[in-house]
């Protein structure tokens, strides 16, 4: 039975704090979109729910990218069974092959197409022949009510003042709904999140292990109470020693306490039956390997040059770790 985390951590301390957050979270994290000079924002266009809706209702655009010939994208909108509507964005790298899902998720306070902009998956992922995937970047909630847009990642981080969204439900839908339509490889559907969204991926790979195969947390914390998964997820934890809005050794930021993060891998570790095992050094960064069962990997990568920015290398470290499965 898969059990739901309910706790929410929530912004005790009001507008202020929520500023605070935002600044941490989203701004500091914003470095990385110094290639092309764009600030993060937390905008989002609103969109009018029709409370007589029963049954989920879909609208799609595909849209030729003159850049890669042999991908289609577009942004779906559906209204889920918590009666919100929310939307997504798809990038059909597949060449119409059987291929595996990848979720990317964007931070506290960020947006899909900050995300995309940001990781820059697609071009890369695109380079690899055996891989194409079919890449999704999903919205959080709250953007429309004028709030930071968040994952409900158990501990944090939606504000007070949001709806109940049922984030676990919308990533069911989304893969039942993707899955009829384009050739996806059941057997690897993944979620990639960086720091909110890395989070949210820990919640997805305790409370539905029955479809997904493997996650990547960026930047992220194990912010749940309970994890009991039906089956093993295997994970990569890439962290930053220097980050301070997740801080690597744990700790309180604007009020929201993290674990570190080792707690935070060593925990999904132990609930998938995983053991600490060798460690390897390579110029900046230390790779952590856990010993697991047979077709699971966990593996924890620091360095002691990284931040809360993604950068180039994690994007690397993320298609290397997911071309193993």
């Amino acid at each position: 039975m898969v059990v739901r985390n309910k706790k929410r951590h929530t912004l005790a301390n009001g507008p202020g704090l929520l500023l605070v957050v935002v600044g941490i979270l989203a701004v500091v994290s914003g470095c990385a979109t110094s290639r092309n000079d764009e600030e993060m924002s937390t905008t989002s266009t609103l969109v009018e729910q029709t409370a007589s809706t029963t049954e989920p209702v879909t609208t799609s655009t595909t849209i030729e990218s003159p850049a890669l010939p042999n991908m289609s994208s577009g942004q779906t909108t559906r209204t889920t069974v918590d009666g919100m509507m929310r939307s997504y964005d798809i990038v059909d790298l597949s060449l119409g092959q059987t291929a595996p899902l990848l979720f990317i998720l964007h931070g506290y306070g960020g947006t899909a197409k900050q995300m995309r902009n940001v990781i820059e998956t697609t071009d890369t992922l695109n380079q690899l022949p055996e891989l194409n995937p079919i890449v999704v970047y999903p919205e959080g909630t709250s953007a429309a009510w004028g709030l930071a847009q968040a994952w409900d990642a158990a501990n944090c981080c939606l504000d007070r003042t949001s709806p109940d969204a049922d984030d676990i439900a919308f990533f069911e839908q989304m893969i039942d709904e993707i899955s009829k339509k384009h050739n996806v490889d059941t057997k690897r559907i993944w979620v990639a999140g960086w720091s909110n969204g890395g989070m949210m991926a820990y919640r997805l790979a305790c409370e539905l292990s029955e479809k997904i195969d493997a996650i990547v947390v960026g930047a992220g914390a194990y912010m749940l109470d309970t994890c009991r998964p039906t089956r093993p997820v295997s994970a990569l934890h890439i962290h930053g020693e220097l980050d301070v809005a997740v801080p690597y050794e744990g700790g309180s930021t604007a009020g929201i306490l993290f674990p570190s993060t080792r707690v935070s891998i060593e925990t999904f570790a132990k609930a998938n039956s995983c053991t600490s095992g060798e460690s390897k050094a390579e110029q900046n960064t230390v790779t952590l390997f856990y010993i697991c069962d047979k077709n699971t990997n966990i593996e924890l990568v620091t360095s002691n040059t990284w931040n809360h920015t993604w950068v180039n290398e994690w994007t690397e470290l993320l298609i290397n770790f997911l071309s193993r499965r």
